[in-house]
């Protein structure tokens, strides 16, 4: 069996067949882009037919008399829509595709779905699928007229016009080539043409959610005291006074990154703001489960507070255990944000908490204490779990001793 693509490459395969050499990515087959786009516009975008119609109905009646030119470029455009999101199967992605063509033999593994995709795009993008699919015809438009020959200058060119859709309409340079309603699809293409740089959040409602949150509403989060380090970056960094959106959420993201150190490391990597520490923060209905399973689980005694962890949160249909935030940001501020090991510290930041029992070794919630974890910096972090194989090192002074001894032999 052929290996999955990524979906980034997937993407830029695209762009090469289909933008640079004029060719259908579904079937290799030559595309007259000027005529394919004349025609869509006239039978979909002018000419759209109204009514109780499902969109499949419709699009079979627009059309049904067309040219295979026509429809070999229609298809292509709606391969692109349904591309990147997990809430399509792969199975009803290639429904769309063999709606008039028939796919090449050599183009079994171009659907792809679940983890494979960038995320899940919301109900808007299916609901809105008329000009979402409007949006990516005008953006056909423009790269064809602008004879694009290189790769990178697709992907720049992706950037500017989505990046305008959503924050500058106005733009002179792009503004017959935008679709004037809100549009999902510009977000998947911002990512997708710079993931470096953009976060994998396709929902511009999650995207208002999140700077709304850490911008305003985390400072009146019952939790504060826990985050406190993190609000103080953010202060710091003027987070208020930011560009814009996309600025305001790199911004978090750097912030938070050793408070989601936990999380999965596809999700921290990927999808960093959909891991479950840090989408407790900003998702209304999940900060309130999790404060309802820690006021009904969580211990306090008068002498040490206990802190529960391993509870099970259900993730892209898989149940996967969680580490305690609380507990971290609790360890690392006692620790003063300092290396207990080396004494590394920098502006309260870059330092890890180290349980020193392993996760894995355990079932279930289990209950923990601050004692249970030490901080780290991020290397003395990935020596201690290398002396993790001996079980002595499970505790603290022999952990303690055995890092500094390899750290003196390193010097």
């Amino acid at each position: 069996m052929n290996k999955k693509p990524s979906v980034y490459k997937l993407f830029e395969n695209f762009l090469t067949t289909s933008i640079i050499s004029n060719k259908c990515f579904l079937t290799d087959q030559e595309i007259n882009w000027p005529d394919a786009i004349s025609d869509i516009v006239s039978k979909f975008s002018n000419d759209g037919i109204i009514g109780e119609k499902r969109f499949d109905e419709k699009l079979t009646e627009q059309f049904d008399a067309a040219e295979k030119n026509t429809k070999l470029a229609f298809s292509n455009i709606e391969y692109l829509w349904a591309l990147a999101v997990s809430d399509l199967t792969r199975k009803k992605k290639r429904e769309y595709a063999v709606r008039w063509i028939t796919i090449a033999d050599n183009k079994n593994n171009i659907f792809i779905d679940g983890h494979d995709c960038i995320g899940n795009s919301g109900e808007w993008h299916r609901r809105n699928k008329y000009h979402e699919i409007c949006a990516l015809i005008k953006l056909f438009k423009f790269l064809k007229a602008t004879q694009i020959k290189d790769i990178n200058a697709a992907y720049e060119l992706i950037e500017k016009i989505s990046f305008s859709a959503i924050y500058d309409k106005t733009n002179p340079i792009y503004a017959d080539y935008f679709e004037p309603n809100k549009c999902c699809m510009y977000n998947v293409l911002l990512h997708l043409a710079n993931p470096k740089k953009y976060e994998a959040i396709l929902a511009d409602g999650d995207k208002e959610r999140i700077v709304n949150y850490f911008t305003h509403k985390i400072y009146r989060d019952d939790r504060h005291a826990y985050y406190a380090p993190y609000i103080k970056r953010l202060q710091n960094l003027k987070l208020k006074e930011a560009d814009n959106r996309e600025a305001k959420i790199n911004t978090i993201r750097l912030c938070l990154l050793d408070l989601a150190e936990n999380d999965i490391q596809g999700r921290k990597e990927r999808w960093f703001f959909y891991g479950p520490i840090i989408k407790g923060l900003w998702k209304p209905k999940s900060m309130e489960r999790e404060k309802a399973l820690s006021d009904k689980l969580e211990n306090d005694s008068a002498q040490e507070r206990n802190y529960l962890e391993g509870r099970e949160v259900l993730i892209e249909g898989k149940r996967v255990r969680v580490r305690n935030p609380e507990v971290v940001c609790e360890v690392k501020r006692q620790d003063n944000y300092t290396c207990q090991i080396c004494q590394f510290h920098y502006e309260n930041m870059i330092v890890e908490a180290h349980h020193l029992k392993p996760f894995n070794s355990s079932q279930g919630l289990v209950s923990i204490r601050k004692e249970d974890l030490i901080t780290l910096c991020p290397n003395c972090h990935r020596i201690g779990h290398r002396l993790l194989k001996s079980e002595k090192y499970v505790k603290r002074e022999n952990l303690v001793a055995g890092i500094q001894e390899i750290l003196r032999n390193i010097k």
